[in-house]
């Protein structure tokens, strides 16, 4: 889905990955994987700073070996170095896509679920993120 979009921004891709965690919000039940979260956002709007990411990264990944381990992973993943930011996002948007269906009682049942909440996905990126607003927003440069 993302391979579309290998020409965004870094602040796009860790809003999309924030996006999807807030998807599943409600499976998260440590603090500290909110917090990267919401470090995260915060980061992307200049309030935070690099080092302010990583101690938020740390913690949610302590959260991570305390809890709801697929969605605590999510969640550490929106605080990843820029380095790493785009296989991050692609491992948050599979994870955020598996925890909302996890439940779910029989294998149709699942699939349905999973391409319904990947094709959400993937209209979210398309309305926010479309190859041709970006290619305007470079222009504008």
């Amino acid at each position: 889905m993302l391979e579309h979009y290998d020409n965004m921004h870094e602040r796009d891709l860790r809003l999309f990955s924030c996006w999807c965690v807030r998807q599943v919000w409600h499976l998260l039940t440590d603090d500290r994987s909110k917090n990267a979260v919401i470090v995260a956002e915060k980061y992307v709007v200049g309030n935070v700073t690099d080092d302010g990411l990583a101690v938020a990264r740390a913690r949610a990944w302590i959260a991570y070996e305390n809890s709801n381990k697929l969605v605590a992973e999510a969640a550490a993943l929106t605080a990843c170095s820029n380095e790493f930011l785009y296989h991050c996002v692609k491992k948050c948007a599979v994870i955020t896509r598996e925890a909302a269906v996890k439940r779910s009682f029989f294998s149709y049942i699942y699939k349905k679920r999973l391409r319904a909440i990947a094709e959400t996905q993937a209209a979210y990126l398309r309305e926010h993120f479309s190859p041709f607003l970006l290619e305007a927003k470079n222009e504008k440069k």
